[in-house]
């Protein structure tokens, strides 16, 4: 009866911790969610302006635009967590990106615990941005946009592919990529026809402005994705946390049924004792 009681203490203390962390999980989801909503829109003003000025028939002279023949390797960017208690989180992104990656690709893996895993079975990994985490800055992502512009201009790379969980829901979401270089025209023409009215005239020219608006582009994609992961990452050690305290709260309802039975059986042992004696 004594090692049930030490049990139910002991699972109880648990229990305030994954509590504990289900209310910080909560709090971390509800602030990235903000933003996560908030970069959907940013990204796609900046897809807008490109395919307004594509369907002006503008030549866009970037090197962002075209493919690099001269490569065969492709920069798969894994964008995993830091922290653990998270459910299957890492690794069914992990599984995903697994068959993807072929003996020529070189890594760059965010994350501690991906780097853990991946490190096993790949050795050729950039290891400068493992531990960009909670802390994400707009810094961190022009490092980001600069090696990854960098290599791709150097020819070093094929394509820079990112890999990211994708937040559909509060219980939904799934592995994805996305091509971040070479860029794509993503939309129709038909979708260009019906999109508004004509574009503002820009100084010194179009040409120009395309120049310098599409790095900032980039970095707004890669942040995006970075921003999508976070939310990802709370939703699911949101729901393990909860999961894991309705589990406490389940075995502890049930050792307590337990200990009380015992502890009424033992009653009713000494009672029975008791009043045999009397009678004797």
């Amino acid at each position: 009866m004594q090692a049930t009681k030490r049990r139910i203490n002991s699972i109880v203390a648990t229990r305030k911790i994954t509590s504990a962390m289900e209310l910080i999980a909560v709090t971390k989801l509800q602030r990235w969610q903000k933003y996560f909503y908030s970069s959907d829109k940013f990204t796609e003003s900046f897809k807008t302006i490109l395919n307004e000025y594509q369907k002006l028939e503008i030549k866009i002279e970037s090197p962002y635009f075209l493919e690099n023949k001269e490569s065969s390797g492709i920069l798969h960017v894994i964008l995993t967590s830091n922290l653990g208690l998270c459910g299957a989180y890492n690794n069914n992104l992990i599984n995903y990106v697994q068959n993807k990656i072929k003996e020529e690709d070189t890594l760059l893996v965010i994350g501690k615990r991906g780097y853990r895993e991946i490190r096993k079975t790949h050795d050729n990994i950039i290891t400068d941005f493992i531990n960009v985490g909670d802390d994400l800055s707009y810094d961190t992502v022009l490092k980001l946009g600069r090696l990854f512009t960098t290599r791709y201009k150097l020819k070093k790379d094929n394509q820079v592919q990112i890999h990211y969980t994708h937040y559909i829901n509060s219980l939904n979401s799934e592995p994805r990529s996305i091509t971040l270089l070479p860029l794509r025209n993503e939309t129709n023409e038909l979708e260009l026809k019906e999109q508004l009215a004509p574009f503002p005239i820009v100084e010194p020219d179009a040409t120009q402005f395309l120049e310098e608006l599409i790095p900032l582009y980039i970095n707004a994609l890669i942040m995006k994705v970075l921003i999508a992961a976070q939310v990802s990452e709370q939703s699911a050690r949101r729901n393990a946390m909860e999961a894991a305290t309705d589990n406490a709260t389940d075995l502890i309802d049930e050792l307590m049924i337990q200990y009380n039975t015992a502890r009424q059986a033992a009653i009713t042992q000494e009672l029975t004792e008791v009043l045999g004696g009397s009678n004797v």
